[in-house]
């Protein structure tokens, strides 16, 4: 790291991440393989290999380059709340029933493309906009208020149930641009499977 004042933005900036949502060393040390105090002894000092560094950005989902705007004051676009997250989880046709809303731009468009009668529909986006994940517009339109492009946290519960559903094997990380799932040939992921 370039400075000391440097790397203690960035280690601040972690400590913030895990604060908001409420982590702590433990999960760090869970999703990386290492020990607790060996996590705390790295905080402690704020210095470590960039390898490091990455690790931990990745079990809290956001990139180096996310990390070092956040260190900079730069607000970091989250992806889905852990209300939406776990829902969404438990309900992996509801995550179907977004990712095909934000790439057909439209609640018709995805009734029309999986047969879906108005009713349910309805349901769908009544429950995405509770959840926060979109904002209904006139004329069959939305807004999508997630950022274009963020990465689903390994661990968490809808990591977990993605990677139950197409795989039986871990999923290091799931990125997601624009609503859509980057797929993984060498894992036999595919970016979109039918649960509707």
């Amino acid at each position: 790291m370039h400075s000391r004042s440097e790397s203690g933005q960035m280690f601040a900036a972690l400590k913030a991440m895990l604060a908001e949502r409420k982590l702590g060393y433990r999960f760090l040390a869970q999703q990386t393989g290492q020990s607790v105090t060996n996590v705390k002894r790295i905080f402690a000092q704020k210095t470590c290999s960039l390898e490091k560094l990455g690790e931990f950005c990745d079990a809290l989902g956001v990139g180096l380059f996310g990390l070092m705007e956040r260190a900079r004051g730069v607000p970091t676009a989250p992806g889905f709340s852990s209300e939406a997250e776990a829902f969404l989880a438990g309900h992996l046709h509801y995550f179907h029933f977004w990712q095909k809303l934000v790439a057909l731009g439209s609640p018709s468009a995805v009734r029309k493309a999986l047969g879906l009668p108005l009713d349910q529909m309805l349901a769908y986006t009544d429950r995405l906009e509770a959840l926060g994940l979109i904002e209904r517009l006139p004329h069959d339109a939305f807004r999508c208020r997630l950022p274009e492009s963020f990465v689903l946290p390994r661990g968490g519960p809808l990591h977990a149930a993605l990677a139950a559903a197409w795989c039986q094997t871990l999923v290091p990380e799931l990125t997601f641009t624009c609503g859509r799932l980057a797929a993984s040939p060498e894992l036999g992921l595919k970016p979109e499977h039918k649960w509707i």
